[in-house]
């Protein structure tokens, strides 16, 4: 969020990216559409979340990309290390 971002300006961010590969197309769709609410809960309830998206690869027709940025000092403490 552009309010969350303000607040934390110099923030580490940690950004978690994948992708999930569906059967076909129809079938990548219907995950789309079906996760929203995952993703908007995930935005406003988990600390620190500034983006959780899921998306339709353009390039791969049964591909979605999935990415989340949570600043760093929500979670506190060198998170990668361990």
């Amino acid at each position: 969020s552009s309010m969350g971002s303000e607040l934390c300006q110099g923030c580490s961010v940690i950004i978690i990216a994948g992708t999930i590969d569906f059967k076909d197309n129809e079938t990548r769709e219907l995950a789309v559409q079906r996760s929203r609410t995952l993703q908007e809960s995930t935005r406003l309830n988990e600390p620190g979340c500034e983006v959780y998206y899921f998306g339709a690869d353009p390039c791969v027709d049964n591909r979605i990309q999935v990415d989340q940025h949570v600043r760093r000092s929500v979670w506190g403490g060198d998170v990668l290390s361990a």
